[in-house]
């Protein structure tokens, strides 16, 4: 799960893009049940365009407007399962929110309504979710998917690698493909699948997988790792760990917000840049 509770820990905005410091000062507001989150294990946090903050939980599908939460859950519209536990969601193009369950798989929710996906390959255990363009990247173990509107097309059909090892992916700028692996690599891929650039221990990247990838400006970007946050780009690497005063060491999850504030979820609270 990404976090115990909803955490915000807050840097100047300058600091995202300092070239060599990181911030050690914090700023920490929290929000539990006693102050109206309807669950406090999150396992996914994403914002729209339109500014909601949504939060993934075990009992659905949580919308937070700046005063309230108010919860959503896929059986109103598609009925089925008991549980509605949700482990990922991601943003679509329109501030809809594309929503992963293992009882319902790939749904999206717009306007208040939820929908499945167009059919897609299988299988694709869905560990990330993220906006592309007018398109929405769908990132599983096994492949990365881009769909638009009722089109599926698969972006890693030549990839060298083991599958089932895939855990995220990302488009920096000039929209080249990065993908992190359950090992520790960050990896940026080519259309022909062949590794361009790659990050691994001996750049200084931390052991085990990489949650997820966010850029971060100047050619570098923000990784979740379950060993600290890492600044990685232009060759070098730096790790932000609870030494550094982060609650905790194991990141789950990253949102980057329209003010360029970084969302940080770990395994005791969410983080914000």
């Amino acid at each position: 799960m990404c976090v115990s509770r909803l955490l915000v820990l807050t840097f100047t905005a300058a600091s995202l893009y300092a070239a060599a410091t990181l911030p050690t000062q914090f700023v920490i507001n929290s929000w539990d049940t006693s102050s109206g989150l309807p669950e406090e294990t999150i396992s996914s946090v994403m914002q729209t365009r339109d500014g909601y903050l949504w939060l993934a939980n075990a009992n659905g599908l949580v919308r937070y407007d700046g005063n309230s939460f108010q919860t959503y859950q896929p059986r109103q519209n598609l009925g089925g399962a008991v549980r509605q536990e949700i482990t990922k969601i991601g943003p679509g193009p329109d501030n809809s929110v594309w929503v992963y369950s293992k009882e319902y798989g790939l749904v999206r929710f717009h306007n208040g309504v939820f929908r499945r996906a167009p059919a897609y390959p299988a299988p694709c255990n869905v560990t990330q979710i993220l906006e592309d363009g007018n398109a929405t990247l769908i990132v599983c173990n096994e492949r990365v998917l881009r769909i638009v509107g009722e089109q599926v097309d698969q972006l890693t059909k030549g990839l060298s690698g083991p599958l089932k090892s895939i855990q995220s992916a990302a488009r920096d700028p000039d929209g080249r493909l990065w993908i992190g692996w359950t090992d520790g690599r960050l990896e940026q891929h080519g259309d022909d699948g062949n590794v361009k650039v790659s990050y691994g221990p001996n750049e200084g990247m931390p052991p085990g997988p990489v949650h997820q990838i966010v850029p971060a400006g100047s050619n570098r970007f923000w990784v979740a790792t379950v060993n600290g946050l890492a600044l990685v780009g232009q060759g070098r690497v730096k790790v932000l760990t609870t030494k550094d005063g982060l609650p905790s060491d194991y990141i789950r999850c990253l949102i980057l917000s329209r003010d360029k504030s970084l969302w940080v979820g770990t395994g005791k609270g969410v983080a914000l840049l």
